[in-house]
This record gives C-alpha cells, structure tokens and sequence, in this order.
C-alpha cells in the first residue's frame, strides 16, 4: 500500500514538474534564439469542402488554388478531421475559445458571441503577435 502511495505521488509531481521544465526549457531557446518566435498563419474557412481546394486532389476540380497548395505543400494538410459544430458561426466560435458550444454559449447563427471569454487571438496578442480576425 505504501509503495502504490509513493508511485501516485512521485507521478503527480512529474504530471506538474515536466510541463513546467518544458516552459522553461523553451523559454531558454527562444531568449537563445534573439527573442524569435515563429511565424504562424491560421487560415479558417467555413463552409468549405475538401474538392473546393486542389491540393487535396479531388477529381471535381472545381477551382485552381496554387498558393493554398503551396501551404498544403510545405506545411500541413490535414488528412483526417472532425468538427465540433457543422454551423459556420458556432464553429468559429469553438475555434476562438476552445470551448464546444454549450461552454462557450454560442449554439446558432444569431446568437451574440461573448466578447468577454478567452481567445487564441487574446492569447496570442497578448504574447506579442500581431492579429486579425
């Protein structure tokens, strides 16, 4: 019983001490780097299905996009992916807050976002990125 103490309590301590360390450690990287942080692009578009973007090779065809493909090329395609809310506005909402709707109080198109809440945009504003929304 005292050996299954211990364990819950030494992996409690590493469960908080590592994400901490890993902050730290990347901290030490960036300050190593002259305080650069990476460039980051987040293109969001609702209402858009895959063969609306050719990179990802639909027989339809329906619109050339060389510069999505280009992205989809050199950085992400996403393969496999799943959405919280099928409507657009509610979806963007989940998007900005992390928070599925019934949290962050976005059921509907209509509804009023509250402005108030948490936000990657917030958040990465506030670490000193510039933003757009």
């Amino acid at each position: 019983m005292r050996f299954s103490h211990s364990l819950h309590l030494i992996l409690a301590v590493l469960f908080f001490a590592l994400p901490t360390a890993s902050l730290v450690a990347q901290d030490k990287v960036t300050e190593k780097e002259g305080g650069k942080r990476p460039n980051i692009v987040f293109l969001f578009c609702d209402d858009l299905a895959t063969q609306a973007i050719s990179a990802y090779g639909h027989e339809l065809k329906l619109l050339e996009t060389p510069n999505m493909d280009r992205i989809a090329k050199e950085g992400m395609l996403f393969q496999r992916c799943v959405v919280p809310n099928s409507i657009c506005g509610p979806s963007r909402a989940v998007i900005q807050t992390g928070k599925y709707s019934h949290l962050n109080g976005f059921y509907h198109n209509g509804s009023r976002f509250d402005g108030s809440q948490q936000t990657f945009v917030k958040l990465m504003k506030e670490a000193g990125y510039q933003t757009a929304v």
